[in-house]
């Protein structure tokens, strides 16, 4: 028992059009599916972007990279506040103890780099 494509008829009228019709309704994403589909692909382009950077030795080619990092990292940044606002990517809030032993534990790496 197989799903059989809608009764509707294409502009062409043709089979084949009402098969594609009926395979694009039945592949459409709703929003919520789309937006977590942008935001893993943006997620996947930082780290194809930043791997790239690190592993690139030409100066126009790492300067290319940096430039679109940033630019998926700012708009990765968006499509997470735009799920997190409409409670698609719900949060906890992290409590005051864990912020600040996180503030320190980075600020001693960062130290220690710098030395």
């Amino acid at each position: 028992m197989g799903i059989t494509p809608k009764n509707t008829v294409s502009k062409s009228g043709s089979t084949t059009a009402r098969n594609a019709e009926f395979a694009q309704d039945m592949t459409a994403l709703d929003d919520t599916a789309m937006i977590a589909d942008i935001l893993t692909t943006q997620k996947t382009l930082i780290k194809t972007y930043g791997t790239a950077l690190c592993e690139g030795s030409n100066e126009k080619f790492r300067h290319i990279c940096n430039t679109h990092l940033t630019e998926i990292a700012e708009d990765q940044f968006d499509s997470f506040r735009y799920m997190h606002e409409r409670n698609l990517y719900p949060t906890d809030p992290a409590p005051a103890p864990k912020l600040s032993e996180a503030k320190q534990r980075y600020k001693a790496t960062e130290t220690k780099m710098k030395k």
